[in-house]
């Protein structure tokens, strides 16, 4: 039976909670698949507000490789986008030129008809490719990011 009493006295090895940086997967092209996405509002430089999409990827290890670098069974990145809205409808995306062009690129990645209808539950679930490069922060945090997306 658990004790919390004897856990709280027992002396931990001292190489446990040394490290204070995730350790993300090598750059490079994965098999990834959006598992989920979460629309999240965010400030600009200039005051305003906006929407932003982040797509959970989950990289598809099928060869192991991601979890020797990284110790953990599941791997995901995020694939934050930063969606042009419709003037009149904020719940729309803008359709102009040169507008949401994210937004072809993830429908070409999972091979989604262009000119057709969709939710953005349609990128859920289905394959393509992830290419991840490392940037690191002006205080030398090292951060895994998605800079291109292809079809299989």
């Amino acid at each position: 039976m658990f004790d919390p009493n004897v856990f709280m006295h027992t002396e931990q090895p001292a190489n446990v909670g040394n490290q204070t940086d995730m350790v993300g997967p090598d750059e490079g092209e994965y098999t990834v698949m959006a598992t989920e996405f979460k629309p999240r509002q965010v400030q600009r430089k200039d005051g305003t507000t906006t929407v932003v999409l982040d797509f959970i990827l989950s990289i598809i290890d099928t060869d192991g490789r991601v979890k020797a670098v990284t110790g953990m069974d599941e791997n995901k990145v995020t694939y934050t986008v930063w969606p042009d809205w419709h003037p009149d409808n904020p719940t729309i995306f803008d359709g102009g030129t040169n507008k949401n062009l994210w937004l072809g690129r993830m429908k070409e990645a999972i091979k989604f008809p262009l000119h057709q209808p969709f939710k953005l539950a349609d990128f859920l679930g289905k394959p393509f490719v992830a290419e991840l490069k490392k940037t690191i922060s002006a205080d030398q945090k090292v951060f895994t990011n998605v800079a291109r997306i292809r079809a299989l």
